[in-house]
């Protein structure tokens, strides 16, 4: 591997995902979502970091998920690794900001991509989904894009050990018997 110089920015986004009622997930599987989500993310900010400090600069963007605040049936060991990638974000924050390295999230609500389109688009879940959510769609990946911007700019310079939700208002819409664009 290549040694590098200098580094201003990691994201980490790596992501996969298995639809699998808890009862049946083997050790193996859990663990496997745990090695992608959360000890990858932990191995990635720690290269970084060894950049980072020694320049006293840097900026870290982990990927959680609205999993991580709300239940999705049958994705326990994805829900609880992202949990995890926001437990991870507080303490790097805490421990590394003081060398002038900042750590925040970026938790997508439901954004169609290879992974879940099939689960998503033309669903009853998907419906159901969209019908919660206030904005009436789902997101793109494009769309994280300026929340990953502004998190990366000296605009958020004193912003750090947080995490954005960018979902739509699906978090905000709570328990309610309203849809989506109706009053």
């Amino acid at each position: 591997t290549e040694r590098l110089d200098s580094l201003d920015i990691l994201i980490n986004c790596a992501g996969i995902q298995l639809r699998k009622p808890a009862i049946d997930l083997t050790p193996e599987e859990f663990n496997h979502m745990y090695d992608v989500h959360a000890t990858g993310s932990l191995r990635c900010a720690q290269a970084a970091a060894r950049i980072f400090i020694p320049q006293g600069s840097g900026c870290i963007i982990n990927v959680a998920s609205v999993c991580s605040f709300v239940d999705n049936i049958e994705v326990s060991a994805y829900a609880a690794a992202k949990s995890a990638v926001l437990g991870l974000t507080r303490s790097l924050a805490n421990e590394w900001v003081k060398h002038g390295v900042r750590t925040n999230a970026i938790a997508p609500g439901f954004v169609v991509t290879d992974l879940n389109r099939q689960n998503l688009v033309g669903t009853d879940r998907g419906r159901r989904i969209l019908e919660r959510t206030p904005a009436a769609r789902f997101g793109q990946a494009s769309e994280m894009a300026g929340t990953a911007v502004y998190l990366a700019s000296p605009a958020a310079a004193f912003v750090n050990g947080q995490t954005i939700v960018v979902d739509g208002g699906f978090l905000a819409c709570g328990f309610t018997d309203s849809v989506a664009g109706e009053q």
